[in-house]
């Protein structure tokens, strides 16, 4: 039985601040791994200028861009953007944890990454 307010809708500068945030640690990887904008830009099959503004949180990404740049720099997308939520949400203030309890688990994957039925 879920009880308290729901989560109110994220607004449009909450939106920009994980985006901020996400670009912001994709850059840091970047620098930390020693590379240039145009070395990962050729890693993950981007455009350097597609990178820049993704880094300066100019650019609404995809998933499939922010996973792009992540192999690119060999981490997981995963880490990125909860790390990103991490600083735009205090701890205690998520409103993904609303509803304590209220989250289920995620079903096993039922293909594996070649796209083939398991």
């Amino acid at each position: 039985m879920l009880t308290g307010e729901p989560p109110a809708p994220f607004d449009q500068g909450t939106a920009w601040a994980i985006l901020a945030a996400i670009g912001g640690n994709l850059k840091q990887a970047r620098r930390a791994a020693g590379l240039t904008q145009a070395e990962l830009g050729a890693r993950a099959g981007i455009g350097t200028a597609v990178l820049c503004r993704l880094e300066l949180g100019k650019r609404m990404p995809t998933l499939l861009l922010v996973a792009q740049v992540c192999a690119g720099l060999g981490t997981s997308p995963t880490v990125v953007i909860e790390q990103a939520l991490r600083e735009v949400f205090p701890i205690g203030d998520q409103p993904w944890n609303t509803y304590p309890g209220s989250l289920m688990p995620l079903p096993e994957p039922t293909s594996n990454w070649s796209g083939n039925q398991t």
